[in-house]
């Protein structure tokens, strides 16, 4: 096997020409040793990796998970199951207690033993947290022999010919396209595991993998759904299996696409190829789920570089509102029907959003940190302001006896509200319960938001709705939720599509959090939550906590 690897390294050698001043191809050299470290470990060995070896973000397996116990290989629940020619270690005897974990000045029998007493519910038994640490590549002895068939050379040269084909590929095309396309392929071998421990589990009854999952092309139920990304949520995407927890448990997806900006389409793409192993980029999606990246060029270069945001922070929502700019004028292939997702999110629980009677499910969430009163944070004025239009000037404003509405000199009526902000409590709405709506989520239908849309533009007279949001927080100086704004005014036009269901925050959702590895989300099954927000600043959060009482606050909602 050390022959092998040394043809593999030769081969590979000769193969890929770089040139060692491009940071392009220093990242490729990144990438070939990555690819070296995973095959010695699969067979055993051991590879000597520098101190100026420089891991890329989200793609190595070695990678430390937030708390530092749980594995975090990319994603834990999708892994293929190995075949004879790529054995995962798990065999006591081959554990070396006297060597360096990690390549640190740590031996491994201490590793086991700070496991075992700083996380004893995941490392129950000093054998299973072993195989943990086997699996992962580590603490293995070198005088350990694997007992599998050698592979064939000239098979192996051909697997690592192909790997860099492609690799070559995908790196000339990177920046090239807008759009992406990467595919749910057929692999017999691959299937969804429970990994939620580091000890060995009797097998477990498997759902059916995902490239079984068929897409729904023609139901009038199939959704399409769409999330704004970038690579600061890229740690809950892939190592937390964000995208694993959307197909298991939303229904009738008939696509996935990702908006982000273009500097974050290569890492999107080798994590995408890397850490999903049987997902391609590329590959023809017939029959299959497509998975696809949009750069977010057209949203920046069409409306933000050209009006502007109302106040930083708030350009993604205000391209959630335009997401249907895809199928009108980048010609993807979305439906009617689209599911609006923060990439932050991992889902715990089943839910269909649209039903065979035409209604859809719309979730409303009762938070014990805010009370059901109105508060700065509510966007009121702009909620409602929105479709109002612009006030008419104080001396051109008068009264129409007849009607008691407010009119212009020139009679003519100014429009009223037709996005009633209902969710708190407030003088217009006393019994309002102070559910608000506002849930990492959204589905968005194509006819209710053009007509949206037209509301909008005809209140203000302008030719788009982001001019027109601009102008209204202007007035206003309120906050903008594009959430709460398409749900008042679905519910104002279409009540008889809103299936309504509550939501307790810290019970049945948690808003926000730092932790949604796999323990963690096993219980918010077990305690039927429907989803887990896990923030990118919290995460930050908590890795630079000094005490405990920091590290709680920033841990946030938890279900174990």
């Amino acid at each position: 096997t050390l022959s092998q690897l040394r043809i593999i390294s030769n081969f590979v050698n000769s193969t890929v020409k770089f040139d060692s001043t491009s940071a392009e191809n220093e990242y490729k050299l990144q990438y070939i040793e990555n690819e070296k470290r995973k095959f010695a470990a699969a067979k055993g060995l051991r590879v000597d990796v520098s101190a100026d070896d420089v891991k890329i973000p989200y793609l190595d397996d070695d990678a430390v998970s937030v708390d530092g116990a749980v594995d975090t290989e990319l994603p834990p629940a999708m892994k293929q199951q190995p075949t004879p020619s790529m054995i995962i270690i798990d065999d006591i005897t081959a554990f070396c207690g006297s060597c360096m974990w990690n390549n640190t000045n740590i031996n491994c029998d201490d590793r086991v033993d700070f496991m075992m007493k700083r996380y004893p519910k995941e490392n129950p038994t000093r054998e299973g947290t072993k195989q943990f640490i086997l699996r992962k590549g580590f603490c293995i002895d070198p005088n350990w022999a694997p007992e599998f068939i050698d592979e064939d050379i000239a098979s192996v040269e051909n697997e690592v010919a192909s790997i860099f084909r492609n690799h070559s590929a995908h790196v000339k095309a990177d920046g090239a396209a807008n759009i992406t396309h990467s595919s749910l392929l057929s692999n017999e071998s691959s299937s969804i595991i429970n990994n939620t421990t580091n000890t060995q589990q009797a097998s477990p009854p498997q759902p059916p993998p995902l490239s079984l999952i068929p897409i729904q092309n023609n139901s009038t139920t199939a959704i399409d759904l769409v999330s704004l990304t970038t690579s600061k949520d890229f740690f809950i995407l892939f190592n937390n299996s964000a995208i694993t927890s959307w197909i298991r448990h939303i229904q009738n997806i008939r696509s996935i696409t990702f908006i982000g900006p273009p500097r974050d389409h290569k890492l999107f793409q080798e994590n995408m190829r890397i850490h999903y192993p049987h997902l391609r980029v590329d590959a023809a999606s017939s029959g299959m789920l497509p998975i696809r990246w949009i750069n977010e060029t057209h949203w920046r270069v069409t409306y933000k570089d050209r009006y502007r945001c109302p106040y930083i922070g708030v350009c993604q929502q205000l391209m959630k509102l335009f997401v249907f700019d895809l199928g009108k004028k980048l010609h993807v292939d979305i439906g009617t029907n689209v599911l609006i997702v923060d990439s932050d999110t991992v889902w715990s629980r089943d839910v269909t959003f649209v039903h065979d009677d035409g209604t859809v499910t719309y979730f409303e969430v009762n938070d014990y940190q805010q009370g059901a009163d109105c508060t700065d944070m509510d966007p009121v004025a702009f909620t409602e302001g929105i479709t109002m239009g612009p006030p008419p000037p104080v001396t051109k404003l008068g009264t129409n006896h007849t009607t008691g509405k407010r009119t212009r000199s020139d009679n003519t009526v100014q429009l009223d509200t037709v996005t009633p902000y209902r969710a708190c409590r407030r003088a217009e709405y006393p019994n309002a319960t102070g559910a608000r709506h506002i849930a990492h989520h959204m589905l968005f239908q194509y006819d209710v938001m053009m007509h949206l849309h037209s509301t909008i533009k005809r209140a203000w007279s302008l030719p788009n709705i982001w001019q027109a949001f601009v102008k209204c927080h202007k007035l206003t100086k309120s906050r903008v939720a594009e959430y709460e704004l398409y749900y008042s005014f679905v519910s104002f036009h279409y009540p008889e599509r809103v299936l309504l269901k509550n939501l307790q925050n810290g019970a049945d959702f948690m808003g926000g959090s730092s932790i949604c590895n796999d323990h963690e989300m096993e219980c918010c099954r077990n305690q039927n939550v429907l989803l887990k927000g896990c923030h990118n600043h919290r995460i930050e959060a908590m890795n630079a906590a000094e005490s405990k009482v920091e590290k709680y606050h920033a841990m946030g909602e938890m279900c174990c």
